[in-house]
């Protein structure tokens, strides 16, 4: 995010979805005839709470990352748009952040991103067009990919390493190895963060 408007300095907030499961929401934030969530909630749900968020620290933005996994990009797009719409006042900034497939596809992109040129294996030319089992270790699945790229570095698969390889990532190079849906994002941060800033 910081890197598609680099000509501001940006606060971002990030919350997982562990850390938004344990929320606790106002009542006035819940639908007439809410029912107790139990331990999988919808993205409703999680839309709500990331507003919670928001409202507590004074932000009028809010960004929901959901991966493709293998779905119509553009269903996925804009079923969270809708969802967003059915949720938050128009006040509210909001933006769809949807990997095509994961967010481990984003971060094949830019060989020089990783200690020295990944070899064994080599990065893909089309990270956005990596499938494979998830189950399956050594399928193209992208995460697994992306695991054992960094096994040849004795990288650990943790926070971590994905911010040092994202805060490395020329953005030039992960529009063009990921038009499908890096560049949506990229096109939509414009327009998210207006130019001269906001909380």
């Amino acid at each position: 995010m910081k890197k598609c408007v680099p000509v501001l300095k940006l606060d971002i907030d990030c919350k997982t979805h562990s850390e938004l499961r344990k929320t606790t929401l106002l009542k006035s934030e819940l639908p007439r005839g809410f029912i107790k969530e139990g331990k999988r909630i919808n993205r409703i749900a999680y839309i709500r709470r990331l507003w919670h968020e928001a409202k507590k620290a004074k932000c009028g933005h809010i960004g929901l990352h959901q991966d493709l996994d293998h779905q119509k990009a553009e269903k996925v797009y804009q079923d969270i748009h809708e969802d967003f719409n059915s949720i938050l006042p128009s006040s509210i900034k909001r933006i769809a952040i949807v990997p095509k497939e994961m967010t481990e596809s984003w971060l094949l992109s830019d060989e020089n991103a990783f200690p020295a040129i990944p070899k064994e294996p080599r990065l893909p030319a089309k990270p956005e067009e990596l499938w494979g089992q998830k189950n399956n270790p050594q399928s193209d699945h992208p995460y697994n990919y992306f695991v054992r790229v960094l096994t040849q570095f004795n990288l650990p698969d943790n926070h971590d390493t994905y911010t040092q390889i994202a805060e490395k990532t020329d953005i030039e190079i992960l529009k063009r190895c990921c038009p499908k849906s890096f560049c949506l994002f990229h096109s939509d941060m414009q327009t998210f963060i207006p130019k001269e800033g906001a909380p």
